[in-house]
This record gives C-alpha cells, sequence and structure tokens, in this order.
C-alpha cells in the first residue's frame, strides 16, 4: 500500500440516511428536482428534501444499485443517500469505492434489502484528499473510453442483427422469378397444444413443457435454465413432439413474440403445450421446414399476424388467423432448401459477429472492475500508463 494511506470503516467514512415517502400529488413530470429510487430517477417534483451534491443507494427493489446526484433531490424511502465529509472526501471517490464493493451481493431476505450496517461494517484504503482527486480523474478519463468502446460495441451488436434482418426481409417483400405467393391455409394445418394439468408440472423430469417463454423474439428454440418447466403426469403420447416439428408462438407474453417459429431441436423429449400452435405441412404441399422458419421470421409474415391478431394488452392469434396469412416461397422444395441454407449461413454469419462483440463487452466490464480494484489498492498510477495498457490489451 502507498505511502499516506489508511484503512478505514466504510462506516466511519459516510453515512447512508434513509430516503423519504413522497405523496402521488407531488410527483410531476416537469418537476424542478429529480426524485431517486432504487434504480434511478423515477419522477420529479417542485420539492426538494436533500441539497446535492450525494449518492444514491438502492435500499430495497435494486439493492445496491450506485446513482451519483450532483443536484438538488428527493430520495424516495426505498434509497438511502450518502453524508460525509467533503472536507476530507471526494464525492466522486466515494462512488466510485461503493461501485467497486458489489453491494449488492449484501441484499438479504425475501425482498432482498440491504442493511447499512453490512455496509458500514466493510473496510477499504482511503488516500489523502489530493490522491482522491487525482485517481477519480485517472477513473472518469478510462471509463469514458470504456463507455465509448462499449457503446461502439453494442452498436455494431445491433448492426450485425440489422444486417441480417435487412437481407432476409428484402427476399420475402421483392419479387423472385422462382417465388410465389399463397394462403398458409393451401399448404398447412395448425394443430392446438394441450392443456396439461398445473398438477403435473415439475422443476425436473423427463418431458420438457414447452412455452412461449421458449421461443425468441427473433425465432428460435430457447433454454430456460431454472425456469424451465417438465411434467410428470399423464397426458396424450400424440402431444409429445419430434425432432424438426417446426411450432408458432399463437400469443404474445412478450413485446413481438406473437408467430415466432421454433423448430424442435430433439425427439420424444419435448411436449406440445396450448397456445403453441404445431405446423402440419399438407401431403402435396412442396414444404420444407427450414425455409418456413425463416418465412414467419420475416418482417412482412410478422406484422401480418400481428395485425389478424386480437387483444389489447396481450394479443393472441388463432390457427385459422394464421391460415389466412399470405407467405411468398419457391415453388421446388429443392429451391426452398437452398435458400434455407443461404438464410442459414447468413444467420450464422450474424450470430458469430455478435457473439464476438459481446464477449468483447465481457472484457470491458471485467476491465472496469480491474480498474477499480487497482484504484482502491494504491495500484493505479496518476500517469495512467497501467490503465492505457489495460484499454489498448482490451482492443479499446
Amino acid at each position: 500500500m502507498r505511502k499516506g494511506w489508511s484503512n478505514r470503516r466504510i462506516g466511519d467514512v459516510l453515512k447512508l440516511e434513509y430516503g423519504k415517502p413522497l405523496s402521488q400529488e407531488h410527483r410531476v413530470i416537469d418537476g424542478h428536482y429529480p426524485v431517486y429510487g432504487a434504480n434511478g430517477v423515477k419522477y420529479y417534483s417542485d420539492l426538494c428534501y436533500k441539497g446535492g451534491p450525494s449518492i444514491i443507494v438502492g435500499r430495497k427493489g435494486s439493492a445496491g444499485e450506485i446513482n451519483l446526484v450532483t443536484e438538488d433531490f428527493w430520495p424516495l424511502d426505498v434509497t438511502y443517500f450518502v453524508v460525509f465529509d467533503g472536507e476530507k472526501y471526494e464525492l466522486k471517490y466515494l462512488f466510485y469505492l461503493l461501485s467497486s464493493l458489489n453491494l449488492p451481493s449484501l441484499a438479504k431476505g425475501v425482498k432482498p434489502g440491504i442493511n447499512r450496517n453490512d455496509v458500514y461494517s466493510l473496510n477499504s484504503w482511503f488516500p489523502p484528499l489530493p490522491e482522491q482527486k487525482r485517481i477519480v480523474e485517472i477513473l472518469d478519463e478510462a471509463f469514458a473510453a470504456i463507455d465509448k468502446a462499449t457503446a461502439n460495441t453494442e452498436k455494431n451488436i445491433k448492426n450485425a442483427e440489422e444486417v441480417y434482418q435487412s437481407k432476409l426481409n428484402f427476399l420475402f417483400e421483392n419479387n423472385n422469378s422462382d417465388w410465389i405467393e399463397t394462403k398458409l391455409e393451401n399448404l398447412i394445418h395448425i394443430k392446438h397444444g394441450f392443456a396439461f394439468k398445473s398438477a403435473g408440472f415439475s422443476k425436473r423430469g423427463k418431458h420438457v413443457l414447452l412455452t412461449p417463454g421458449n421461443f425468441y423474439e427473433h425465432g428460435g428454440f430457447r433454454e430456460r435454465g431454472n425456469k424451465q418447466k417438465f411434467y410428470v403426469g399423464d397426458f396424450p403420447k400424440a402431444f409429445v413432439l419430434r425432432k424438426g416439428d417446426l411450432l408458432l408462438a399463437m400469443t404474445e407474453q412478450a413485446a413481438g413474440l406473437l408467430g415466432s417459429p421454433l423448430i424442435v431441436p430433439e425427439s420424444a423429449r419435448f411436449l406440445h403445450n396450448q397456445r403453441l400452435g404445431l405446423v402440419q405441412p399438407k401431403s402435396d404441399a412442396a414444404w420444407c421446414s427450414e425455409f418456413f422458419f425463416y418465412a414467419f421470421n420475416s418482417r412482412k409474415f410478422r406484422r401480418a399476424v400481428h395485425e389478424s391478431a386480437s387483444g389489447t394488452k396481450v394479443r393472441h392469434t388463432s390457427p385459422k388467423k394464421i391460415c389466412n396469412v399470405m407467405v411468398r416461397h419457391p415453388e421446388s422444395v429443392n429451391s426452398q432448401k437452398s435458400y434455407a441454407n443461404f438464410f442459414c449461413n447468413l444467420h450464422d454469419q450474424s450470430l458469430s459477429m455478435r457473439i464476438a462483440f459481446a464477449e468483447k463487452l465481457s472484457c470491458f466490464s471485467q476491465l472496469k472492475t480491474s480498474i477499480l480494484h487497482k484504484a482502491f489498492t494504491g495500484e493505479l498510477t496518476s500517469d495512467f500508463k497501467a490503465v492505457d495498457k489495460a484499454l489498448s490489451e482490451a482492443g479499446v
């Protein structure tokens, strides 16, 4: 540890004061003062409870979330706000320090909350005030660079998805000489799922009960981890799905989910639940499920399904409504397979790019954690060389 630094309890350096309730009548859109909840500004008000600057710490709800406040404000009762000696400590130094302590891990209870005494009991190193200010300057510069790189990377992820979607939509919205347009009712039937009884629901078992939560909004099968439903009761064997079966979500539990397709990844494991439509090609139809998986992901198809659906808060569709939708497709199965391979390769390229960018985002997050650790253990030099090296290694 560097000379002049002292190890102190957080409770000896700052105090966490309780926020205060604010009646609904004083919560307005165009008020002068921000009203802070546990995860940031919730409202505005013409009333001020505390003069800034300070730090808001989520007490309940988003327990442990940190927000820096530079102006006068009102902290709600689900928060703490920081009080400290400004002659000894730099506000932003304390903000960065609290950000490094992983306060959400201190949350306890059925409705997790943070006890301020648990925060007070933590220890950290504190340099003299001039050194605190130098460290803040270094962190500001480093985090500005990381935030800029993060924003650019998030934009690249979005762009990779948009390029894929634009090429997909172009083919389904423009004329192709070997494509025709027809109603789905000429190609398929759609079978309703079974109403499985809740008494048979389980957290584990042989059979996975598919739900709309198993569909990505952009199409495809989603593993739900510990949220996955299983079924251990009796059911008709006709509702056991086979590998390659094509399903459509017929209810919109999340924005963009309505009409989303899924291809079953494995036989004899997944169950066909209600609110999901099983696509059954007619015997005389030229049909490649992999091609129509992409057709059902096209903007034109999703828009048509959404417009024909009913409901206000949650929209629903039906086999009849879906079968009335027009769809464009090649006339031959071989041509459909060729396009399906093209779409698959296009999607894989997009996915590979998005995964690479996502890994970079993870590196940026880890880099911030590493820099904060260096800052509060005396390893961060004021010439920025250590940080500059780390940024360069992360590709910033």
